[in-house]
């Protein structure tokens, strides 16, 4: 009897052994579990701020020259270094496109520049001697070549009529350019027989002519006759681009009748596309990418940011 009671105890003890060991292990893994996610906690606060400085880094330089900034290069200049946590931050700006395109919302003005600061580096430091560095930013590159903007009518009901049983300008869209002597002029495009802006020979975008061919566009190399504002000087495109006293053109378009029919039906736009004569143009949002590395981890934040408006000059509306 002594000798199986024994038995038992040694059972029992080894019993208990094994269960406090468990435990133990248990509490051990719980342990590891609450400091790895304290650490994941901390690293994922270091990756937010540190790709908040390349972000920062990013709209700081954006801001300091203006819409069609474009930074695309592996360059030291677009890199930040933080030694307490020993993190690299790199960041980018993809502002400039050919061809872009994008989808014309209701009620949207979208306005292009033909024109954009052409700075290849982002550093303020003095100009070198016999470098073409331009420190004050004022630097801009500028379309000298054709350009052609395409509305087409894809993913929309072959009965959507845009809210109206009538004929009506569908698209506005206009020229601005600032001249050395007149100042901020608009060109705008022709109306119709009888002064209709969709009659006869009119060069708006008309809901008739769009839904009909299925497209509309807008040619720089077609003779698109229209009128100067201030002072209704009549003209064509060619001629309003072609001026040597002017600088800084920006087209502007915009729609004019809703985007619900009158069953009820909705779309979320038109889709359009700018293409150019092998130039980059401003697009109406740039996207800023910053990529973060804290030792082995390692994380790409993007962000996609709406342009400001870069001139506007006599902007109006046309009633039927």
């Amino acid at each position: 009897m002594k000798r199986k009671n024994s038995g038992i105890s040694l059972l029992i003890s080894l019993g208990i052994s094994l269960l406090v060991l468990g435990i133990a292990l248990s509490v051990v893994a719980s342990i590891n579990r609450s400091v790895q996610r304290s650490a994941d906690l901390g690293r994922a606060n270091q990756v937010f701020f540190a790709a908040e400085s390349g972000f920062e880094s990013a709209f700081f330089h954006h801001n300091a020259r203006g819409q069609g900034v474009h930074f695309m290069t592996d360059d030291a200049s677009q890199s930040i270094t933080h030694s307490e946590t020993s993190s690299l931050v790199s960041w980018t700006i993809e502002g400039r496109d050919n061809p872009f395109s994008g989808i014309l919302k209701e009620r949207q003005k979208i306005q292009v520049p033909f024109f954009w600061d052409d700075s290849t580096n982002p550093t303020k430091d003095p100009p070198i001697m016999g470098e073409n560095f331009d420190p004050d930013h004022t630097n801009a590159g500028k379309l000298i070549g054709e350009f052609s903007l395409v509305f087409s009518d894809d993913d929309i009901p072959v009965d959507f009529d845009f809210g109206t049983a009538d004929d009506a300008v569908l698209i506005d869209w206009s020229m601005s350019r600032e001249h050395t002597f007149d100042g901020l002029q608009t060109f705008v495009p022709e109306l119709g027989s009888g002064n209709d802006a969709c009659g006869l020979g009119s060069e708006f975008i008309c809901k008739g002519n769009f839904l009909t061919d299925g497209e509309a566009t807008i040619d720089s190399t077609d003779t698109i006759p229209g009128e100067i504002l201030p002072g209704r000087i009549i003209t064509n495109l060619a001629n309003f681009l072609g001026d040597s006293d002017t600088q800084k053109f920006t087209l502007s378009f915009f729609p004019l009748l809703s985007f619900e029919d009158t069953g009820g039906a909705k779309i979320p736009g038109i889709p359009f596309e700018l293409t150019t004569d092998g130039v980059a143009l401003p697009k109406e949002s740039y996207e800023i990418t910053a990529n973060v590395s804290i030792g082995s981890f390692s994380k790409t934040i993007t962000a996609v940011v709406p342009e400001k408006a870069t001139i506007g000059a006599f902007d109006y509306v046309v009633f039927d």
